[in-house]
């Protein structure tokens, strides 16, 4: 899986989920976090929990990624004809994906969905999947999108994060620990923790590409 993450002055991260009741549109077979060698990343084991259900359409740029007929990771809207996604998502740049964006409920075919297809793949030149650094991807579609009050482009930061930067956290995945993920999307508070602090707890922490964030939800106003 992935998803995303934003603030109120965004960035982007991923959440990920396994299944879902019922009988959606689509199938639900989202990608599973990374799983690294030693000197990567830390495997992350523990996930960011405790959201509560999004405003349908508050979050207008957060949008998913299909693989045949099946939903693999979240995006995000960065224009009216290209998306951001996250590099693991992506197994092979020839495959036929698709994007949905417009969906809060992804059990549903609701009106404000659009599906297009992807042209192409743009996969970051740093990405290797062995220290899982530079986990960036961009994808074409093949036509514009619709920008309405349901979709719309996320607004990217013109600064770099700082310490205490509160962030908004998206996605499709769980509100609590060994509990069922669900189809609405979901939405939690968070802030980012120093480089040093980030350092001592995750192998890569503390470099410029790295960003680490409280587990826990901070007080902060949405």
């Amino acid at each position: 899986m992935c998803l995303c993450v934003f603030k109120m002055v965004p960035f982007l991260a991923a959440l990920c989920v396994y299944a879902v009741a019922g009988e959606p549109a689509f199938k639900f077979n989202w990608i599973p976090l990374l799983e690294v060698v030693p000197e990567g990343p830390p495997r992350a084991h523990v996930r960011i929990v405790g959201g509560a259900v999004a405003e349908p359409h508050k979050y207008g740029y957060q949008a998913v990624l299909i693989e045949n007929g099946s939903f693999i990771c979240g995006a995000v809207v960065i224009s009216d004809q290209f998306l951001l996604t996250a590099a693991h998502c992506i197994t092979d740049v020839n495959k036929r994906y698709k994007a949905l964006m417009g969906g809060h409920n992804l059990s549903e075919m609701e009106k404000s969905q659009q599906i297009i297809g992807v042209e192409k793949v743009f996969l970051n030149s740093n990405y290797t999947t062995i220290r899982a650094l530079s986990d960036i991807a961009v994808l074409k579609l093949k036509e514009k999108m619709k920008i309405n009050k349901e979709v719309y482009p996320i607004k990217l930061p013109t600064h770099n994060v700082h310490p205490g930067m509160p962030l908004v956290v998206t996605g499709w995945g769980i509100t609590k620990s060994a509990v069922e993920p669900f189809t609405l999307l979901q939405k939690i508070s968070t802030s980012t923790i120093d480089q040093s602090t980030c350092r001592q707890h995750v192998l890569m922490g503390g470099q410029q590409h790295v960003l680490c964030v409280h587990a826990e939800p901070p007080s902060i106003p949405m």
